[in-house]
């Protein structure tokens, strides 16, 4: 969990820093509202991280992370894929969902839908799961893919690292060379 805040803290620092490198922002009013930005993501992030320590919460702005542990969904869904799951109104036939089993959590496709009562079907299984209530679903997978996992990657972590390190040396060299010209004029 926290090395996911943690993410998303270099990645907006590098996009913030990048902008500032790349478009070469000579107006220090724009400096200061791009940074002035950056510490409300910050502060914004912040909250995020403390609601799921404190509250030990899976979920961000209503979305879930989940991580796929068996192999039921392999056409779709590998093993150790991450999925954002996010709670819907209503679901319909071939949306696939996360829910809770007992003390399980299983993401599978909803082959049918009869009333209050859903059925759902890995998609490399066989069989057919056992009906469950629509008070159990959790969610519909809104998203998964290589994105995901790869900003989930510890890996991802030491390279965002090393971009945002050399972003933030780029910016305050050429900062630095900036104000050695004006003193010299």
């Amino acid at each position: 969990m926290i090395p996911n805040i943690i993410t998303i803290l270099i990645i907006i620092t590098s996009i913030a820093f990048g902008v500032i490198s790349v478009l070469g922002l000579k107006n220090k009013k724009i400096k200061i509202i791009v940074n002035i930005l950056v510490y409300l993501i910050y502060i914004f992030v912040g909250i995020i991280a403390s609601q799921r320590i404190i509250y030990k919460d899976n979920r961000i702005l209503g979305y879930y992370l989940f991580r796929v542990s068996s192999g039921s969904m392999r056409n779709t869904l590998k093993v150790n894929d991450y999925i954002l799951v996010k709670n819907q109104d209503s679901y319909k036939k071939g949306d696939i969902i996360t829910y809770t089993l007992q003390d399980r959590t299983i993401t599978h496709r909803i082959v049918k839908i009869n009333g209050e009562m859903v059925t759902t079907k890995g998609d490399a299984n066989f069989n057919i799961d056992d009906p469950i209530h629509k008070s159990q679903i959790i969610g519909k997978t809104v998203y998964h893919g290589i994105l995901l996992n790869i900003l989930i990657n510890p890996l991802s972590y030491v390279l965002i690292s090393f971009s945002t390190a050399y972003l933030v040396t780029d910016v305050l060299m050429k900062t630095n060379k900036e104000s050695k010209k004006t003193r010299k004029n």
